[in-house]
């Protein structure tokens, strides 16, 4: 039976509330709405917290706040290794993505090549911080735009000792099916600033009262709907994050165990101030395509990627040689709270087997 490279973490318990739910014969937005939002801000040491339809539209709402406020920026830097639902944010705000190449030794962003190519015409850095490993913020303090911080992989990794949510003018959260924590589906742009959020809220409201549009006239906005059905299970899932957290750093520990029992095996660096979720586990090799093969014939659903080379799909995106190099070199394995005992055992096992016949 082959193991899945991933998977969401749910139990029965955390479907409890609907009980509450169907007693009530409602699942829009209400009470459980306002308790998840609550709890993420204290999560992430954000004031406010707009809960939306899903991670990128929760980007989407973030630039277009930056952009009513910085009409003349026009670019928005991002790794060339990244979601294409993040592009796809980009764009539909009317703005141009700047892509960034990554660090010679891991999929991070490299700031040298953002402090090479941010300028002026900038509106915002969006630090994706890719598989959970955290991009080096210390490095983003000089830049001429503001951080988006896109933790959609990220919320529970940490920087210098800081929850890596707490860095950025904003901070960009998702709840999909295989995600950190899942609400099913959904996101959540989370703010500071009391202008900023309030003119976010504007845009992302379902629609204004009646008075707001005889006095003011017709204002189009973003409709985000976010349901208790959603808040329910989201809340449940965050009275677990903690072990789920834990759960993942003790299985990644385990893999790399084994894997640096060889030096020729090319694990990813990050900075000393960064502490990964190990949201994805993933390693380099020149030999990636076979140890593919080896672990999917071992039943282990290995991938060849934990995002996309933006290189493909836009053929003047140069300037990007480490991109080029590392995205050809990667194994990601299965890594996740629900996994078993066994599973982990079978995963150790292939890796000890797959070095033992010459793979490196």
């Amino acid at each position: 039976m082959m193991i899945n490279h991933s998977s969401s973490s749910v139990l029965p318990k955390d479907f409890s509330f609907i009980k509450n739910l169907s007693q009530r014969n409602f699942v829009g937005k209400g009470t459980y709405c306002n308790k998840f939002r609550e709890k993420l801000s204290h999560t992430t040491g954000r004031c406010e917290c707009i809960l939306t339809n899903n991670g990128s539209e929760a980007l989407q709402i973030s630039l277009y706040v930056l952009r009513t406020m910085n009409p003349k920026c026009k670019n928005v830097a991002v790794s060339g290794y990244v979601c294409p639902t993040v592009v796809s944010a980009i764009y539909r705000e009317g703005l141009k993505p700047l892509f960034l190449d990554v660090l010679p030794d891991s999929m991070g962003i490299s700031m040298e090549s953002a402090h090479d190519r941010i300028d002026e015409s900038t509106l915002a850095l969006i630090c994706t911080n890719t598989g959970g490993f955290p991009d080096e913020y210390s490095k983003t303090q000089k830049l001429p735009c503001p951080v988006i911080s896109d933790c959609a992989q990220a919320i529970g990794s940490k920087f210098n000792g800081r929850s890596i949510t707490e860095y950025g003018l904003v901070t960009i959260l998702s709840f999909g099916p295989t995600k950190m924590l899942t609400a099913g589906t959904g996101g959540a742009l989370l703010i500071d600033d009391r202008n900023m959020y309030e003119l976010a809220m504007k845009y992302s409201a379902g629609e204004m009262d009646v008075e707001y549009y005889m006095r003011n006239g017709f204002l189009t906005t973003f409709g985000q709907h976010f349901s208790d059905l959603n808040a329910g299970l989201g809340l449940s899932q965050l009275k677990r994050f903690e072990s789920f957290i834990l759960k993942r750093r003790s299985i990644a520990q385990k893999y790399t165990d084994v894997l640096r029992s060889n030096g020729e095996v090319n694990l990813p660096s990050h900075s000393l101030d960064a502490t990964p979720n190990f949201y994805r586990y993933y390693f380099f090799s020149d030999q990636a395509n076979q140890w593919l093969d080896f672990l999917r014939y071992g039943g282990v659903d290995a991938r060849s990627s934990i995002s996309h080379n933006m290189s493909e799909y836009f053929p003047h995106s140069d300037q990007m040689p480490n991109l080029i190099k590392n995205s050809n070199r990667i194994i990601s394995l299965p890594i996740y709270p629900s996994f078993s005992r066994g599973e982990i055992n079978k995963v150790v096992k292939m890796l000890q087997k797959g070095l033992d016949s010459g793979l490196r």
